[in-house]
């Protein structure tokens, strides 16, 4: 999974697009133009309550954003793991519409928390 291509938007200061990648054997997906806010409970915001959670919860928990092209399910594995899937969802009112996702193994505490930190990095720089 990787988010690039982070552009501000050109009529509001508060919002950026981004476009994400996923990949894996014999898959290769991408959406582009994910919308981010800079003063909204985004993808950074959910995976930095997941990060410190490191000591884990039950079920899944679940984020999407406002328009419903990308959602995020966290679920605490044993061995103090989370798995992250990244599932996107383009062309969500077109026929022929398709999704893809793709599922991160990482380890709570360190790896979770750098990801999350490296997100929100991502999202919130000037």
């Amino acid at each position: 999974m990787r988010l690039f291509d982070r552009q501000p938007m050109e009529d509001d200061p508060d919002g950026v697009y981004y476009d994400i990648e996923l990949q894996a054997p014999g898959l290769h997906a991408v959406i582009e133009r994910v919308v981010a806010w800079k003063h909204h409970n985004g993808v950074d915001g959910f995976l930095g309550s997941i990060a410190a959670g490191f000591r884990g919860w039950a079920g899944i928990r679940a984020w999407q954003s406002d328009d419903r092209d990308l959602q995020v399910e966290a679920e605490f594995t044993s061995g103090g793991h989370v798995n992250l899937t990244w599932r996107i969802l383009p062309w969500r009112h077109a026929t022929g519409r398709w999704d893809s996702s793709v599922t991160v193994r990482l380890e709570a505490g360190e790896q979770m928390a750098t990801a999350a930190a490296d997100v929100r990095s991502f999202l919130q720089a000037p």
